[in-house]
């Protein structure tokens, strides 16, 4: 497991932008070990797009409610 994915990944204080710093940190760690990043950056993703998808549900239900 490499530290700095899992660190920028857990860092509840500034997500926003610390997942651009992370995409960085990714690609320049992807040289040395490409199948520990794969992965993690699999969970990131999804996990994002599950944030996106659940917006836009609760954005369906706001329309819904007036």
């Amino acid at each position: 497991m490499n530290q700095i994915s899992a660190e920028k990944i857990n860092d509840p204080i500034r997500p926003a932008h610390g997942y651009r710093m992370m995409r960085a940190a990714i690609s320049l760690l992807l040289r040395r070990s490409r199948r520990v990043i794969d992965t993690n950056l699999g969970v990131v993703e999804r996990a994002r797009a599950r944030g996106r998808w659940k917006k836009a549900r609760t954005k369906e239900k706001r329309e819904r409610m007036r």
